[in-house]
């Protein structure tokens, strides 16, 4: 379990704060890289806080992004923007190492530790956080802030609850469209 006695003198859990879609890709869509241009010799569990901030422009470059990299296939399932959980904490996880930066030929990743995760969530010019043991949370509002911060005793007193399945009733709502053969929710061409 990720919340623990935090022993006097130290805390236990820290958070990251970040913004969407790329929370959203680390719950559901199989992201275990966290790409960051600062680095970290911290190892262990962090809250992920999903900052309020999420422009058009942001949102659509994240998708793109996802699209052209292949790790995503298609934005069937992918929320919408104004329907992404913001400002506060969405899931948890372990951070269990750092991947540097390591451009390649052409620009890729050419980590042994990035690409063993079978598509490439790694920005090879940034630092890439290796995360473990993701798991979403019920929504918890809260403020965030830069860096890597200790989680508040009165923070992890809200956490110890059962997560719901994917954390998101969109994602039901578009599984159904795509059985019933609607179009996908977002257009990464057209940023509708």
């Amino acid at each position: 379990m990720l919340v623990q006695q935090v022993p006097e003198g130290g805390c236990e859990v820290k958070i990251l704060s970040g913004r969407q879609p790329w929370w959203w890709a680390i719950l559901h869509a199989g992201k275990r890289i966290e790409n960051r241009r600062w680095n970290t010799h911290y190892r262990g569990p962090i809250l992920l806080h999903a900052a309020k901030g999420c422009t058009t422009p942001e949102y659509v470059e994240a998708l793109r992004w996802m699209l052209r990299a292949h790790v995503i296939d298609t934005t069937l399932g992918v929320p919408n923007r104004t329907d992404m959980l913001r400002g506060g904490i969405v899931g948890r996880a372990r951070i269990v190492d750092v991947v540097p930066p390591c451009a390649g030929p052409g620009g890729r990743c050419q980590c042994k530790v990035a690409l063993s995760f079978g598509r490439s969530w790694h920005m090879p010019e940034q630092y890439g956080f290796v995360l473990a043991d993701v798991e979403p949370l019920h929504f918890i509002p809260w403020k965030g802030s830069l860096g890597l911060l200790d989680a508040p005793a009165e923070l992890l007193a809200q956490i110890d609850v059962p997560s719901r399945p994917l954390g998101y009733p969109e994602l039901f709502r578009a599984m159904e469209s795509l059985a019933d053969g609607k179009q996908p929710m977002f257009d990464p061409e057209s940023g509708r």
